[in-house]
């Protein structure tokens, strides 16, 4: 006999046979209180019932689940580049600064060590926050708002790129799928 199974949006998906729910459910996606349905009836039941009906005697026990991942949205990907990317630019403008000002010697020292300084900081700021927005780890991370705002102050020293990169991610924070993907809690592994 095949089955639907309900999705988290209660749309009907299927239809599979009882071995392939089994494996759908080692993979996370049919749990034991999923809804399934039988081809040519009208009542839905938890997949763990149907489980008891074909097993009365308890049948083996259901294979661990496996969760799958929560995916990553495209928006916190491109934060991720983008913070990467301002990082560089801003260690690289920072850099600059400082070699400048070495160029003109104790006078350019005093005014370039202020810009240069604010850059490297917010450029390495920017590179570690980007790693961990992009790496494996399961701690979760946050928003990091903050930084995209320091971005935006870079313009003061002229560091055009990362001031766009900044406002883009700004833009991107306020997206109602990144917002959800934050607020979980969860990282894609």
């Amino acid at each position: 006999m095949k089955y639907h199974y309900a999705d988290q949006n209660n749309v009907p998906i299927g239809p599979y046979e009882i071995d392939d729910l089994l494996r759908l459910h080692a993979l996370g996606l049919v749990r034991p209180e999923t809804y399934v349905l039988a081809e040519g009836t009208t009542s839905w039941q938890s997949f763990s019932s149907l489980l008891a009906q074909q097993h009365p005697s308890g049948g083996p026990p259901l294979p661990p689940v496996t969760p799958s991942p929560p995916s990553k949205p495209g928006k916190v990907q491109a934060i991720a580049i983008m913070s990467l990317v301002s990082g560089i630019l801003n260690c690289v403008g920072g850099l600059g600064w400082l070699v400048a000002g070495l160029f003109m010697f104790l006078v350019g020292v005093i005014f370039t060590i202020i810009p240069a300084t604010y850059l490297l900081i917010v450029g390495v700021l920017d590179i570690i926050y980007a790693s961990n927005l992009m790496g494996a780890s399961a701690a979760p991370i946050r928003p990091a708002r903050h930084l995209a705002i320091l971005n935006i102050v870079s313009i003061i020293f002229f560091n055009l790129i990362p001031c766009v990169l900044g406002i883009v991610n700004l833009v991107f924070y306020g997206d109602e799928e990144t917002q959800r993907f934050f607020e979980s809690g969860h990282r894609p592994r």
